[in-house]
Parts: structure tokens; sequence; C-alpha cells
């Protein structure tokens, strides 16, 4: 764990806090009504997000009891176009058929509906690191730099998130605040991703 990386009041981490003020500051998520699906929902922004009044909104895990809605996301079972924004941070990574989950994100988005997409990325890759011969915990740690991911990213994450059929926006938020609410917040840069499905 990262020194003081863990707020110790709502356990957020760098990219919670990151996604937060992103959301709240970039998107207009929290001033009209919308509909929105948040995958594999972290705690705090999911506490946040059901108390805002013009959101109708439903939280996803594959896990029983994890979340409003047990889903697989490559396939859900919900109905297309039904949502207005997705947020999937820190998802992708964790999915063998991350191709599936993406052209299920762009089935489940309305047109011109967005999802914020935030993973793992070795920017000294060109390419994404997988190999499907690693199945233990220990070889996936080293391999993946988690137990429970089975891949690395690599710099063609946004060509992969394209073939799916979305546009893509890559936003280096972080680098464009100042250094005093960086501090304040603790945050990291790091790209945030924002796909939208076409109108």
């Amino acid at each position: 764990m990262r020194e003081n990386a863990k707020c110790v009041n709502c356990l957020a981490v760098e990219r919670h806090r990151l996604m937060w003020l992103y959301l709240r500051e970039r998107t207009d998520l929290m001033t009209r009504p919308q509909r929105v699906l948040h995958f594999a929902p972290e705690t705090g922004i999911e506490a946040r997000l059901r108390l805002i009044p013009t959101l109708e909104y439903q939280s996803a895990d594959l896990e029983p009891g994890r979340a409003m809605i047990q889903a697989d996301i490559t396939d859900t079972g919900l109905p297309d176009r039904s949502y207005d924004a997705i947020i999937c941070s820190d998802v992708l990574e964790h999915v063998p058929d991350d191709a599936a989950a993406l052209r299920e994100l762009l089935r489940l988005l309305r047109p011109n509906g967005w999802a914020y997409l935030r993973t793992p990325i070795d920017v000294n890759r060109a390419t994404t690191y997988e190999d499907w011969s690693i199945t233990s915990r220990a070889g996936r740690l080293a391999a993946f730099g988690q137990e429970d991911h089975v891949r690395f990213y690599g710099r063609d994450f946004p060509a992969r998130v394209r073939s799916a059929g979305f546009e893509l926006f890559e936003d280096n938020y972080a680098l464009q605040l100042s250094p005093a609410l960086v501090r304040r917040y603790g945050l990291v840069p790091q790209v945030i991703y924002i796909a939208h499905r076409p109108g």
C-alpha cells in the first residue's frame, strides 16, 4: 500500500478521489436527470451517487450481494440503450473477454451516452500483455501486478476501446489541477478515458 494513499474516513484511494472530482467537475452526471450504471462500485462513490436526487442509479457486480444487480459485464441481460452513463473503473483488467465487455457497454448506452473507463496501464508496453497459461494467484501477481488480474494493458488500450465501436476521449485531468488541489486530495497523474457511443 502506498503511504498515506487511503483516507482513514471513507477508505478512498487516489483513483477514487480523482474519479469523484472528474465526475463532479467535468461531466453533467450531477446536474441533470439521467440513468447511470456503475460496475463493481466503489463504496464511497456509490454512497455519494445514490444521494443525488436527479440520478436513477444502479450498481452491478458479478459477485452476489456486492451491488444492486448481479450481472456479468460481458452479458448483463439488461435492455439495449438503457443508460446515459456507465462507470467502469478498474474492472476490465479482471475480465477474460474484455472485448465482449466493451461491446456490452456500448450496447447498454443510449446514443451519445458515455462510459468512464479506468484501468492500470503500463505505458512502457506498446501492446497489452496477456498469458492464459498463467492461472495461479502468485503467477498473476508477478505478471500482472495483482492476483486477480488477467492482463496488463499497454499503450494499445485506446485502440481496444475504439475497436468496440466507441469514440474515445483521453483526459490527463490530474495534470490540469493546481498543485495545491493535487496535494489536498493526494492525487497521482493518470489518464481518464471517456468512451462515447456515437449518436
